[in-house]
């Protein structure tokens, strides 16, 4: 088992969630990026039906509550925080303890998923495994929104609140968009406090609408 997910499953993920509990607990729904990318989903009508929608990296369930009711959507969750979990369960959200390498949900199951701020902390051995499931659990009209550093190329720091830990940086949506059925349809790369554009690269995050289009047989 990969270290990062070790640890982070046994206890650190618990204490990333308590040392980020207002920014996951008071998201600006009205301007958050994420939700404005759920809009396009939404707006576009390709996907006419109540939608199934889930994200890895949920914290407390907050965003995925505000989706519930406005979109009337069915939610899941997966977060590392088994406190993050209890929290979400009392939104109404259906949340899981886990990572995103293993999900614990049925094939093309999701029409909507949601990487939520977690990508930057998964070891590198596993980005395989998660690519891999998120294109099994995804169904093949779907879409992933992504929300996470960038950066143009691949950068490793040490993670600031864990001795041995490290954090990484690089344009996660190229997980996906190297294979041909999945296409780019929006990305916004903004600074990580303020939200607005920015010509300061260590301060890049982006957020990003992925569309999983494969042909009809």
């Amino acid at each position: 088992m990969a270290l990062q997910k070790v640890i982070f499953s046994n206890g650190e993920g618990d204490a990333w969630f308590e040392r980020n509990r207002n920014s996951v607990s008071n998201i600006d729904f009205e301007n958050d990026l994420v939700i404005k990318a759920f809009q396009e989903i939404t707006d576009s009508n390709i996907l006419a039906k109540k939608l199934k929608v889930l994200e890895i990296g949920c914290g407390n369930g907050s965003r995925l509550g505000y989706i519930k009711s406005k979109y009337q959507a069915e939610v899941y969750g997966l977060d590392p925080s088994k406190n993050a979990v209890l929290e979400a369960l009392n939104l109404g959200v259906n949340a899981v303890q886990g990572t995103a390498d293993e999900l614990p949900f049925s094939t093309d199951f999701f029409d909507v998923l949601i990487f939520g701020f977690c990508l930057y902390l998964c070891d590198r051995e596993d980005l395989f495994k998660i690519n891999y499931e998120a294109d099994r659990i995804l169904n093949d009209d779907g879409f992933i929104i992504i929300i996470d550093f960038f950066s143009q190329h691949h950068t490793t720091r040490k993670y600031h609140h864990k001795d041995g830990l490290l954090s990484y940086k690089m344009d996660y949506t190229k997980l996906f968009t190297w294979h041909p059925y999945y296409n780019m349809i929006s990305n916004h790369i903004i600074h990580h406090v303020s939200k607005k554009i920015t010509d300061d690269a260590n301060e890049y995050i982006s957020v990003s609408l992925i569309r999983k289009k494969y042909p009809q047989e």
